[in-house]
């Protein structure tokens, strides 16, 4: 069977990564964990091998830490490309294709979880709106601390016409 153009892409990208970061080609060392579940990503090989080489370039960066320190508040967003190791220690900004992917809680990021990792409280977010809904709002939402900062901005900038 032929590989498509992307997935030859794909191939290619991965195994400059892993040889650059100096993985070994066929290593899992994240999704081959007994005890790691991936729930609710999908489980294809461009995936899995994003959450794989993004978690052993973090384990490169940061040797001293142990597994349990290592992965408190780290996140892989699995719908960008390897080469651009989309891995952090924070929350990504999320745009509406978004597949974020928790390493502490071993779990996809649910749009509702995303809007209030953007600051929404509960009390604003409806109980009944889909998670397509979720992911569209919290992909094209600002997160309220940066609209404030903004608009702090905007309106004390001395060079301001109303401020001639």
């Amino acid at each position: 069977m032929a590989k498509s153009p992307e997935l030859q892409k794909w191939c290619s990208r991965s195994a400059a990564i892993r040889h650059e970061l100096q993985i070994p080609a066929q290593s899992t060392p994240w999704t081959s964990r007994p005890r790691v579940r991936l729930l609710g990503i999908p489980r294809t090989p461009r995936v899995m091998d994003c959450v794989d080489v993004c978690f052993a370039a973090m384990r490169k960066k940061y040797p001293e830490l142990s597994i349990g320190q290592l992965i408190k508040g780290m996140f892989c967003n699995t719908s960008q490309s390897v080469a651009r190791l989309p891995v952090s220690r924070s929350f990504p900004t999320p745009c509406t294709s978004s597949v974020v992917y928790s390493y502490e809680h071993d779990t996809l990021v649910s749009g509702r979880a995303t809007m209030k990792l953007l600051g929404w409280p509960d009390s604003v977010l409806p109980r009944d709106a889909s998670e397509t809904l979720y992911k569209g709002l919290s992909g094209n939402g600002f997160s309220a601390p940066i609209s404030s900062m903004l608009m702090t901005v905007f309106f004390a900038n001395p060079w301001a016409p109303w401020r001639q």
